[in-house]
């Protein structure tokens, strides 16, 4: 979250810097100046702003009822509509408001303002005040609908009455109560610079207090503010607001930041996440700072086509506009209710997500992440069947934890907790082959746990006749049927869910990843026949408001916006695409996959193509050691599609070039 604050001088690049707004894909307010129209307009009326010097060394316009004029025809009227029109015009969804407008900003007016005119001490007082108080959920519910506030003074006192405000003190309130990362100024100069006139690329919290000190006139002001906001927390970048090129600036670090460490011999450094985290994974040297639809961006600000999806996790895309509307929404109401209370939202949620359901699954406990569904299910089916034993499939990966670690079966998560895993009540057969299935599922079977299409295990699809054949041994011998739907559930693979295809149903189905938009969520459905005691399982945070009005809104997206049916036909056309240009290419080995769920087979380590990749800006999932996935949200366009096959084939191009070298 980041606040704009552009200052109303002549040479202001307004074009560039609608330019950065847009190439920052996050929210954004921008609190916008209009000082050269409004001393332009002045002169052309006849009228002589006042300046007025407080006591204090602060200085500002005196504000009669004819000044306040001017505010509102140059601030709210010209200067606005030209900056929120040049926004439209380039894609950015701005909308303009003062802070009279749904009494957005409200203030208190000022006492009076104590000069020194003639020797002698007095007060004045105008039509000016302080803002207070800030209409939060009137900014967020706009911010969550995908709108850029522009915001512009008068505002508004306790009465109803327009005051005159110093945008400063807006951007420093606002700051504040959005809890905004970066507060970024534009102003007609190179940044901050000392008392020698020279620039000065980062300074602390001391050293702007000493400045505000030294200091007076309009910029004493100003540097009062910025030691509010970051006080609070932020930091503050200035910036020359005439550049033409305000991303590459922004970007290499240009003008001067303003950070609450304190700059010079008490430097404090801030460790990479390779020193505080625990690493149970290699990290990549990229930083991803922000998101929006099917692309992310790094540190330096350079885009990426997300063919990984968050690990699957942003179905439909990286900060949904319906998603992001419905999770603020509920943080306005309550954010966590226990599930030993009601809740609304809750009801709607697991009521739409059954409706969804064929018939006998009728219940869903809800969790926070696909394993725990996983660990939920294996416990259900325990309980109800009465039995302890469990068949699984080999390659198959359903989760980390104790429980649903017994079941996956790659031995590089087993091994360390083998002594943890009872080895004779697991069995791990190849899928698709149901004698084997026959063989070893029996009435001392608790459950059979099968993935539709084995998402860590290479993209291996189970065959319809698998399925059902399966579902005919789990009825002849009592044992529950438990899909793992964790990743290609909610229309990943061109079907809601992907064993719909085989006509079968499930006793158990459990659901994560995708289904919350981006916000953890875990869901295990059942069918009549689980039965499961009270105080048997439970979670915390399972079923928690804000993840239901995530997973209500990622749903009713998917269903309003025919998304399965676009994962079905976007998903022919790249694996069409995928082979065309890979028929040539001796290294690959397979293009196989159904719907947004795909996989690149090689006859080699995948290590050198997935970094070519990631240099052409796209991201993948590498699995075992020869396999890439893709998993793309369901919001992919046949142009991003354009630009994966083009980064494809310059990679290929380089790899053929290499192999001709050697």
């Amino acid at each position: 979250m980041k606040i704009i604050k552009i200052g109303g001088g002549e040479t202001i690049n307004l074009e560039s810097i609608v330019e950065f707004i847009k190439h920052l894909c996050e929210p954004i307010v921008v609190v916008l100046g209009a000082n050269h129209l409004r001393n332009a307009l002045a002169q052309k009326l006849g009228v002589r702003p006042r300046v007025l010097q407080s006591l204090s060394g602060v200085s500002s316009v005196y504000t009669d009822e004819k000044m306040l004029e001017l505010i509102h025809a140059t601030y709210s009227g010209i200067r606005r509509n030209q900056f929120v029109s040049l926004c439209q015009a380039k894609g950015v969804n701005a909308l303009g408001l003062s802070g009279i407008d749904g009494g957005l900003i409200k203030g208190r007016k000022n006492k009076g303002i104590r000069i020194n005119e003639n020797g002698k001490k007095k007060v004045i007082r105008d039509l000016s005040g302080r803002p207070q108080k800030i209409n939060v959920s009137l900014l967020e519910s706009l911010l969550a609908m995908g709108y850029t506030p522009v915001i512009t003074i008068p505002i508004l006192d306790e009465d109803g009455f327009p005051l005159n405000s110093e945008n400063d003190d807006i951007v420093s309130i606002l700051a504040n109560v959005l809890d905004a990362d970066q507060v970024v100024h534009f102003i007609e100069a190179e940044g901050l610079l000392n008392t020698d006139g020279q620039l000065m690329k980062e300074i602390g919290r001391e050293q702007l207090e000493n400045l505000t000190e030294s200091l007076g006139g309009r910029i004493k002001r100003k540097l009062m503010s910025l030691l509010k906001i970051i006080q609070n927390g932020a930091t503050v970048r200035i910036l020359d607001g005439r550049m033409s090129d305000i991303i590459t600036a922004y970007n290499s670090g240009k003008g001067t930041t303003i950070t609450t460490i304190t700059v010079g011999e008490k430097d404090y450094t801030l460790l990479d996440e390779t020193e505080t985290m625990v690493l149970t994974a290699k990290k990549s040297e990229i930083y991803l700072e922000r998101a929006s639809g099917v692309y992310v961006y790094d540190q330096d600000g350079k885009r990426y086509l997300d063919c990984s999806g968050g690990w699957g996790v942003a179905l439909i895309g990286h900060r949904n506009s319906e998603v992001s509307s419905a999770i603020v929404r509920q943080l306005n109401q309550i954010t966590i209710a226990p599930s030993n209370h009601r809740n609304s939202l809750r009801e709607k949620f697991t009521n739409y997500l059954l409706s969804l359901m064929p018939q006998p699954l009728n219940r869903v406990f809800l969790s926070n992440s696909g394993t725990e569904a996983i660990e939920a299910a294996l416990k259900f089916a325990i309980c109800t069947t009465g039995r302890d034993k469990i068949v699984s499939h080999i390659k198959g990966f359903h989760g980390r934890t104790l429980g649903s670690l017994s079941v996956t079966h790659n031995r590089l998560y087993r091994r360390p907790f083998e002594s943890l895993l009872n080895h004779d009540k697991v069995e791990f057969i190849p899928l698709n082959d149901l004698k084997a299935a026959e063989e070893v599922v029996t009435e001392e079977t608790a459950a059979v746990i099968v993935e539709v299409i084995q998402g860590e295990g290479g993209v291996h699809e189970a065959s319809d006749d698998y399925l059902k054949g399966l579902r005919k041994i789990c009825n002849q011998t009592g044992a529950l049927l438990i899909i793992d739907e964790v990743q290609t559930g909610v229309g990943r693979t061109g079907d809601l869910f992907a064993f719909e295809r085989s006509g079968i149903v499930p006793d158990i189905l459990c659901l994560a990843k995708g289904l919350g938009g981006g916000f953890p969520i875990g869901a295990t459905i059942v069918s009549e026949k689980i039965e499961v005691p009270y105080g048997i399982h439970g979670s915390t945070f399972g079923g928690n408001p804000i993840a239901c009005a995530a997973g209500l809104a990622t749903l009713q997206t998917i269903i309003d916006n025919e998304l399965v049916e676009n994962a079905r036909t976007k998903g022919e056309l790249i694996r069409k695409r995928l082979i065309e240009i890979t028929n040539n290419i001796s290294m690959v080995r397979e293009i196989r996959g159904r719907g947004l769920m795909i996989a690149i087979e090689l006859k080699k380590s995948h290590k050198l193509l997935v970094e070519l990749l990631k240099s052409e800006g796209i991201l993948t999932i590498p699995t075992g050691r020869n396999v890439i996935r893709l998993l793309p949200p369901l919001v992919i366009t046949s142009e991003d599609i354009d630009r994966i096959i083009e980064a494809f084939k310059e990679v290929f191009l380089k790899l053929n070039k290499v192999v001709a070298i050697l």
